[in-house]
């Protein structure tokens, strides 16, 4: 961060919980919010809120003394979110409770409140107030929506309103960006480095733009709808938040790298954009005025060439009485580009290729109303993209499709005079973060040499794994009645549809370096689809002793559509299943099809990943604030128990790595 900070919590100072409210942050600020049933505090370096009993908007959360709007202005905010899909689940009520419940008084029935829906978890940014029941209205900031099997899923303030941004985000940290504009705001976030969504530090991604200007003073905070879901509770953990002044950020295109206002006088090309080189007319003729870019009676259609593919295009659409319709092309090449295309009657995304033309997509809702001023903007990582009018996610739905996600190229148009374009801004699909670019949340080392490298080679058909000495080293089963059997490619949980595992089984090795592992191991859940009756529930496990480990298992389940990477803390003798960490996979792996399970642990905490994407994030402390290090003595596999039993996973490969040197 190269601006002046106004305030910096980095939550060093331990608060017990109920009495974090009106503490001192460090300089002496006093942190405000609110805390109705006493669940907030501070320990291990973090601030830490738990599951309310009764949740809800308004009832815990930390905030700050409001600040005055600045361009350039940022806030920062490196969280933990103690479940992206924490919301609210009922159980289904029995038609014999139906019938009793009908049965009963009418004015009483009447008078009994339904009961509340909570899918929205976490809000963080500026805000109205210091404890709204509305985060996202009359501010600028986040919210976490629950996303069902996708786990989490980011929306974003525009105009009060919710911007839909990425879905399918992890429980891994979370660095969030506020920046302060003239007008409005644009927002970032970055994770764990290997995210298919996000950067990691010190690069963010630009998420959204929100033109509209947030009156009166801004309250930065933090606050917690709801946590867990059917009966798991997990806290969020912040580790900083703060507000800086960042001057050279301060223009309205911020970190744009191609923008132009498209205001002054003249032709279009008469000069360059502010950012970007400059404007090539392909066909028409355009104006610039104070009002924005005015088309000829033909129409413009013109392009501009930056440096880099654009990850965050916006562009403001003025319209007159009859609007004219509009265009915004991108990933443009010489052979062609992708378009959207805007008028009075509707919305069409068209893939633009020489001379022709396909639509790929189109809407006959209205987009452009007459003397209206509309946002326009798009978010595109090269893989995948998503458009917006007003903050509306155009057809429902994103788009999957990384042809010419190389190209930078930048296209506008306006097919008559009756709409004006300004303030057109793309930005990279990664930026230098505005603010406090390392990581707040302690980093799990990366891994040196390899320990071992185990493929189960040597082993006779059929044999029990247990007992018998492969490249990890001497095998036991530590726990459980269960077998890994020696099988074509690895070794297999004996087990079937018709008899499952019986029981959390783990088998490990010894293991020489108890400070630190770094587990790899390639596995084919059993079953090739869903509705075979097949179950997946095997991973690895660090083992200190028989009342100290942790397990991380893949789940996959009959009944669900979609999976889940799950992780169980064994500490001090104690377990409850209902203190379980879990993240949302998706399809991230299937059944039959082999996948990498890769787990680190440093002794406090782990990050765990699948395919090389990392899934989950956590601290010890994070689950038991009170437990000590975990020294790891033994390694190893595990089929576990959650919500039923194995049935055949495949064990092919099994790796393990010590700490880096000097790391």
């Amino acid at each position: 961060m190269t601006g002046d900070a106004l305030f910096d919590d980095d939550f060093t100072a331990p608060v017990p919980l109920g009495m974090a409210i009106g503490s001192a942050a460090p300089g002496g600020r006093q942190r405000g919010g609110v805390d109705v049933e006493g669940v907030v505090g501070v320990d291990n370096g973090a601030l830490r809120i738990r599951p309310l009993d009764r949740p809800g908007w308004g009832r815990s959360g930390v905030a700050y003394d409001p600040v005055e709007r600045r361009p350039g202005r940022v806030l920062g905010v490196h969280v933990l979110n103690g479940h992206h899909s924490s919301q609210t689940y009922y159980d289904a009520e029995s038609l014999k409770r139906k019938l009793r419940r009908w049965a009963g008084n009418v004015v009483k029935r009447r008078t009994v409140k339904p009961r509340p829906q909570h899918y929205e978890n976490l809000a963080a940014g500026f805000f109205a107030g210091p404890a709204t029941r509305r985060p996202l209205a009359g501010g600028h900031g986040l919210v976490v929506h629950a996303a069902t099997g996708d786990n989490g899923e980011l929306w974003l303030a525009h105009g009060s309103r919710p911007l839909i941004s990425l879905r399918g985000v992890l429980n891994t940290p979370l660095a969030f960006y506020v920046l302060l504009r003239p007008h409005g705001a644009v927002y970032y976030a970055a994770t764990l480095e290997g995210d298919s969504l996000l950067p990691a530090l010190p690069s963010v991604r630009p998420l959204a733009i929100d033109p509209h200007t947030a009156r009166g003073p801004l309250w930065p905070a933090v606050q917690q709808r709801i946590l867990g879901e059917v009966g798991y509770r997990v806290d969020t953990r912040v580790f900083r938040l703060g507000v800086a002044d960042v001057p050279e950020l301060a223009e309205w295109y911020t970190t744009a790298h191609a923008c132009d206002p498209l205001t002054g006088a003249g032709p279009l090309a008469a000069e360059p954009a502010v950012r970007g080189g400059e404007w090539r007319v392909l066909t028409g003729s355009a104006t610039r005025t104070a009002g924005g870019l005015r088309a000829g009676a033909d129409g413009v259609l013109a392009r501009l060439d930056p440096d880099e593919p654009a990850g965050l295009v916006h562009v403001l659409v003025r319209t007159g009485l009859r609007p004219s319709p509009v265009r915004l092309g991108w990933r443009a090449g010489d052979g062609g580009r992708w378009e959207l295309r805007l008028g009075a009657g509707g919305a069409w995304l068209d893939r633009v290729e020489g001379a022709g033309r396909t639509t790929v997509a189109s809407s006959r809702r209205p987009v452009l109303r007459p003397a209206h001023t509309h946002s326009v903007q798009l978010s595109d990582d090269g893989t995948e993209f998503s458009l917006y009018v007003d903050g509306r996610r155009l057809f429902g739905r994103s788009f999957a499709d990384s042809r010419d996600g190389d190209r930078a190229g930048l296209v506008v148009g306006v097919d008559g005079p009756g709409s004006r374009l300004r303030e057109l801004e793309a930005h990279p699909r990664a930026v230098a973060a505005p603010g406090w670019p390392e990581p707040s949340w302690p980093a799990v080392p990366a891994p040196g040499d390899v320990v071992f490298d185990d493929t189960f080679d040597g082993l006779p058909d059929g044999v029990a794994l247990a007992g018998w000495r492969t490249a990890a080293g001497e095998w036991e089963r530590t726990e459980g009645k269960g077998q890994l059997l020696a099988a074509s490619g690895g070794v297999q949980v004996d087990a079937d549809v018709d008899r499952p595992n019986p029981g959390r089984t783990l088998h490990t090795v010894a293991w020489p370096e108890p400070g630190y592992t770094d587990l790899t191991v390639t596995m084919t859940p059993p079953g090739t689809a869903r509705g075979q009756g097949h179950e997946g529930r095997c991973g690895l496990v660090l083992w200190q002793d028989d009342e100290n480990y942790v397990i991380v298992n893949l789940w996959l389940a009959n009944h669900f559509q979609g999976g889940s990477l799950s992780s169980f803390y064994r500490i001090g003798g104690h377990e409850d299943m209902y203190d379980a960490v879990w993240t949302l996979t998706a399809d991230m792996f299937r059944w039959g099809d082999p996948c990498t399970l890769n787990l680190r642990f440093d002794g406090e905490r782990l990050v765990a990943s699948i395919d090389g994407r990392p899934t989950l994030y956590r601290a010890i402390t994070d689950v038991y604030p009170d437990a000590g290090r975990l020294t790891v003595n033994r390694v190893g596999l595990v089929a576990n128990e959650e919500w039923g039993d194995d049935t055949g996973t495949v064990f092919h490969r099994f790796t393990a790595r010590g700490r880096l040197s000097g790391g």
